[in-house]
């Protein structure tokens, strides 16, 4: 709103009405001297006559018909079929105006002059309007040059049309699309909103160096996500930055947009769908029970306490033995359930004395045991660290687990 100027508007109305009027004097007498070949001088001066004392008339009528039409009141910058189909329409019906007026009042007019008056009227029309958007669309171009990223589109299908329109109309996106790729040979040489479909995923390397492209959009929502693996595979060949458009719901409910565009993810290079895990019928049996988790102040730790926090259980214990970070979860969990009961300790797996004061103190129901050296290139370099807590400090922990019935 801060951008809305109404007066812009006006004006750009008064023009439009100008130049509207300009070309109904223009296109009346081209229709008159196309009939005739362009020699005016064959032209009957009865036939000039008539069109002269029709022209205020003619002036008027349009007017009224192009804003029955809203030919004054569209949005040329994002003008489409719709306002296309608005102007032959609005030309056409001003074209029978033009004919039944003549006829009531009885001035003769070559019987072609109508249809050329048309004619020539929708091109001026035509031209008035289309005009802006393109001269628009080569400074927009102009701007993506020098701002904005070469960018290649996987997929020459919908998602990639509904894209390369926000691209090229939007002020807010700065891109050149150099090319498009597709598997599809009928697409070859082909162009979607002036881009070639230049080739095939096997030409992605060899166009991305061609082209210097900066970013790779893979835009196929459709496709199977082993499809998808193979092609990003290929992408990640060439240092590009790579995006995605998501699912074929975006698709389906006409969103895809710049916005849209995620950047790529360990799911999408599986060469499967992801296995949905349901959570409430894993954990739904810790409602209520006495859980405790070691190691829960690291990564996989610290999630599972979160997960079996926000399925009620009745004591929470989590056991870790590095300070920092267990504070961390205790903080976190303190804030998000502050009726739960919670109970964090220090200490070690591999101490036998003090896991079994603790299983023997606070008699957990479940153990989660997530105390482990996780990094394995670490822990190739020093294995007896690895053999002493993922080893021996599970087995003590199982056994204090066994002692205790847990």
């Amino acid at each position: 709103m801060k951008n809305f100027r109404p007066g812009v508007l006006y004006v750009r109305k008064a023009f439009l009405i100008i130049f509207d009027i300009m070309a109904v004097l223009v296109a009346s007498v081209l229709a008159i001297a196309m009939r005739f070949d362009f020699d005016l001088n064959s032209i009957p001066t009865h036939f000039m006559n008539n069109v002269w004392s029709y022209m205020i008339i003619n002036v008027v009528t349009t007017l009224i018909v192009f804003w029955i039409f809203r030919l004054y009141n569209s949005l040329w910058r994002f003008a489409g079929a719709q306002e296309f189909q608005n102007m032959v329409m609005a030309c056409f019906i001003n074209a029978v105006l033009l004919f039944l007026g003549t006829k009531v009042l009885a001035l003769a007019v070559p019987r072609s002059y109508y249809f050329m008056f048309g004619f020539w009227q929708l091109a001026f029309t035509f031209a008035s309007r289309f005009a802006y958007r393109f001269l628009r669309s080569l400074r927009k171009r102009q701007i993506n040059e020098k701002l904005g990223n070469n960018v290649m589109i996987v997929g020459a299908g919908e998602a990639t049309s509904l894209l390369l329109k926000e691209i090229l109309n939007s002020d807010f996106v700065h891109m050149t699309v150099k090319c498009i790729v597709d598997d599809d040979v009928n697409k070859q040489g082909r162009y979607i909103q002036g881009v070639k479909v230049c080739g095939t995923r096997n030409d992605i390397v060899r166009l991305a160096e061609k082209y210097d492209i900066d970013e790779i959009i893979i835009s196929m929502p459709a496709v199977s996500r082993k499809v998808r693996s193979e092609i990003l595979a290929i992408c990640q060949e060439t240092n590009c930055k790579l995006q995605t458009l998501p699912g074929m719901y975006q698709l389906v409910n006409n969103e895809i947009s710049v916005s849209k565009l995620r950047d790529v993810e360990v799911e999408d290079l599986l060469g499967r769908d992801p296995v949905a895990v349901d959570l409430n019928s894993i954990l739904g049996y810790v409602q209520n029970k006495t859980v405790l988790v070691t190691g829960g102040g690291g990564s996989i730790g610290s999630e599972l306490c979160r997960q079996i926090a926000s399925h009620r259980p009745k004591h929470l214990i989590i056991v870790d033995i590095y300070e920092n970070s267990v504070y961390d979860i205790q903080q976190e969990l303190k804030h998000d359930h502050p009726d739960m009961q919670l109970t964090v300790l220090i200490a070690s797996v591999r101490n036998t004395a003090r896991m079994e004061y603790i299983f023997a103190t606070y008699k957990p129901d479940i153990v989660y045991h997530a105390a482990a050296h996780k990094h394995v290139p670490l822990m190739e370099d020093s294995p007896h660290e690895a053999i002493k807590n993922n080893v021996f400090g599970t087995y003590k922990t199982a056994n204090a687990a066994g002692k205790n019935g847990v």
